[in-house]
This record gives C-alpha cells, sequence and structure tokens, in this order.
C-alpha cells in the first residue's frame, strides 16, 4: 500500500492519539500487533515517526511552494540534511 508522507503523519497521528483503542481493536480481531500499544518503546517509536514525517511533510511543503530560488532551495535541504543526525537513536 503506497501512501503520500502527508497521509502516512496523519495516519500516524491518529494511532497515536488512539493507542488504547487501537489496540483494543486490534485485539478483538485476535491480530498479533495488539500488544505493541502497551509496550512503552514502540509508543517512543511511534513518537519518533511521527515528529520525522512531520519534518519532512514540512520540507516538501516548502520545496513545493513558489516564489524562491534554486540556492534557497538548496538551503533548505541542506538545514534539513544537518537535523537528521538529531534523530538517530
Amino acid at each position: 500500500m503506497h501512501l503520500k508522507q502527508g497521509s502516512r503523519r496523519q495516519v500516524l497521528n491518529r494511532v497515536f492519539a488512539v493507542p488504547v483503542e487501537l489496540a483494543m481493536f486490534l485485539q478483538k480481531h485476535q491480530q498479533c500487533h495488539a500488544n505493541c500499544f502497551k509496550n512503552s518503546e514502540f509508543i517512543l517509536i511511534l513518537v519518533h515517526l511521527t515528529d520525522i514525517f512531520a519534518a519532512l511533510n514540512h520540507l516538501n511543503h516548502k520545496m513545493q511552494g513558489g516564489g524562491f530560488n534554486i540556492i534557497e532551495a538548496e538551503e533548505n535541504l541542506k538545514a534539513f540534511q544537518k537535523k537528521l543526525p538529531l534523530w538517530k537513536r
């Protein structure tokens, strides 16, 4: 299944907003991932991914908007690349 970045972020935000309800739904349907939402490490990873997708979505919107030149686009990309090491575990 292919989702655009904005859609992925929205899905992650929704999942993060209702982890208890989602866990109950998955348990009801006997899904093997139901217990993930009881795991604090999994929740932290989920928050981490939500933040990353939010930053990617922001960069994407900046790059698609008009009114800037190639130098500004390169500066945006370089600034984003400098932030990448902050997301390493």
